[in-house]
């Protein structure tokens, strides 16, 4: 894989290293909750996920869109998949921190759906994305079955951990 510099040091490399020096801040600040095995296993889920829906949209067939300054893959575009397992950390940080319980889970889910849009929005005003055929609004429903996933999985693991740890 070829990785190409910039066309130009513009706003969407700054938001990148913003956002990723915010989302590195605010999970150093954070008292341990998961063993380091067990949390770096629910920080690769969202990078796998991000990953698999980002190549199955950017790349042909499909195509719907691309990110940072180029049609290929730049360097930014990394530091920005790092982001992904930082933001996932956070938000499973907090949904093991209140426990939400059936329709709170739901409610929690659809809230950072919603949220997760609003900050897609965000970042295409600020020159991440680049839709050719997407809308935003697309996004919805897919962040809403990934963190879905990705709360399955967190319990699975959660009991699996604890039914066999010593």
């Amino acid at each position: 894989m070829i990785l190409y510099l910039p066309e130009r040091f513009d706003t969407n490399e700054w938001y990148i290293i913003i956002i990723w020096l915010v989302v590195i801040s605010c999970i150093w600040m954070l008292p341990r909750r998961f063993p380091p095995t067990i949390g770096l296993l629910y920080a690769l889920i969202p990078l796998i996920l991000a990953k698999l829906f980002d190549t199955i949209l950017i790349f042909p067939p499909f195509e719907q869109y691309y990110m940072n300054d180029i049609k290929g893959v730049e360097l930014f575009d990394l530091l920005l998949y790092f982001t992904y397992p930082c933001i996932g950390y956070l938000s499973l940080y907090a949904y093991d921190r209140f426990h939400p319980k059936s329709v709170g889970t739901v409610a929690i889910l659809i809230l950072t759906s919603l949220f997760a849009v609003f900050f897609e929005w965000v970042s295409a005003k600020a020159g991440l994305y680049h839709y050719t055929g997407w809308k935003v609004y697309y996004s919805l429903p897919i962040y809403f079955f990934m963190q879905s996933l990705y709360v399955i999985m967190y319990e699975c693991i959660k009991r699996e951990y604890t039914r066999t740890k010593l």
